[in-house]
């Protein structure tokens, strides 16, 4: 709905300033870039519901045509590893525990890298850690002994 306002609000506000400016000769170039902030506008819940951020987009604008694959391959698997490691927090974030610290230790041998080990830190270990182990068993499907829980 948020976004919907937003498009809409611009669209009004895309109409004024066509209307202000004056002459015939300007409109095209107004047009022209208002058009491209539209498309960066609308493409905005696209990249939320693909679960695009920032950091994703980091890795990608980082490569230049010196870099080597095992470099670009390194930045993804450590953009990757940041991710998880905020998407852990949130999951535990709706369950009310509230980690500390995550650290995912992750596969780099297959080409789709793989969570090896989660390492987690929580306020009290002795009341969370089964919560958090069953948690994330259901969520990811790691080995029992592959989660780490610590106070």
């Amino acid at each position: 709905m948020q976004y919907i306002k937003a498009i809409v609000f611009f669209l009004i506000l895309m109409t004024l300033v066509s209307q202000l400016c004056q002459g015939d000769k300007y409109k095209p170039y107004i047009r022209l870039v208002t058009g491209f902030m539209l498309l960066a506008l609308m493409m905005r819940p696209i990249a939320y519901v693909m679960n695009i951020g920032p950091e994703d987009l980091t890795v990608f604008s980082n490569v230049n045509t010196d870099s080597t694959e095992s470099s670009f391959r390194s930045q993804a698997l450590e953009t990757y590893k940041n991710r998880e490691e905020k998407k852990i927090k949130k999951i535990l974030q709706s369950y009310k525990i509230q980690a500390k610290e995550v650290e995912v230790d992750t596969d780099d041998t297959k080409d789709d890298p793989e969570i090896d080990e989660i390492s987690v830190k929580v306020e009290d270990e002795e009341s969370e850690a089964k919560k958090v182990k069953t948690i994330l068993l259901n969520f990811y499907n790691v080995d029992e002994s592959h989660i780490n829980i610590s106070e």
